[in-house]
């Protein structure tokens, strides 16, 4: 027999092949051996003792030892190796993913708290803004108010220096006409030349009026 107990070797035949393990028993009668963890079988145990009952346990069975071949230890350090930088990236990944996790959790609940915060902001700052905003309403209305005001002011006004103006004009013009009235009461009591006289001289002392080769005299003295 090749191999010994503590060899590495590899399974080459069977359920458990290129399977790699350690010989920790050899049956060199049989030209068997048995490898850790390799070729597992369950196996009923019976009770030894009045009290105990039976079992059920799982044992490495014997294996030809044409199906097994040893691994060089510089293979066998390489492939446990190999292994162990497996298990270290598989670590490796496991961790980075726990971290992930975390972060992302944290920066959720970072920015849970930011959007409260901000919230927590708009809501203060929005009774501001109303009540802000409601002031120049109030100010837009009063502006209009007045200006509003003003302009009915000033229309009311030139209606009222329009209306003053025809008051003067028909009152001008009920004096005319009064006067006029007047001439005309005094004119019919004078018929024929005496009228004709009468109404020149309405002419020259109240119109002045200046016959033909007449001539007006101004007494600057005032005798």
């Amino acid at each position: 027999m090749k191999v010994k107990v503590g060899d590495q070797v590899k399974i080459l035949a069977g359920k458990d092949k290129n399977k790699e393990g350690k010989i920790i028993k050899t049956l060199k009668n049989e030209n068997k051996v048995v490898v850790e963890g390799i070729n597992i079988i369950k196996k009923h145990v019976k009770p030894r003792y009045t009290n105990e009952s039976g079992s059920i346990v799982s044992m490495e069975a014997p294996i030809h030892v044409s199906n097994v071949k040893k691994v060089e230890a510089k293979k066998a350090a390489a492939k446990k190796k190999e292994t162990k930088v497996e298990d270290a990236k598989i670590e490796e990944k496991a961790t980075k993913k726990t971290t992930a996790k975390k972060t992302t959790k944290k920066v959720k609940e970072s920015t849970a708290a930011s959007r409260q915060t901000e919230d927590g902001a708009i809501k203060e700052i929005t009774p501001k803004k109303r009540k802000k905003g409601r002031y120049i309403l109030i100010y837009l209305a009063i502006i209009g108010f007045v200006f509003y005001a003003v302009i009915t002011i000033i229309n009311q006004n030139v209606q009222i220096a329009e209306k003053k103006a025809e008051l003067t004009d028909l009152q001008q013009q009920i004096s005319v006409v009064e006067i006029q009235s007047q001439y005309l009461k005094k004119v019919q009591n004078y018929k024929g030349d005496d009228l004709k006289k009468y109404i020149e001289k309405i002419a020259k002392d109240e119109l002045g009026y200046v016959g033909d080769g007449e001539r007006i005299f101004i007494n600057v003295a005032g005798e």
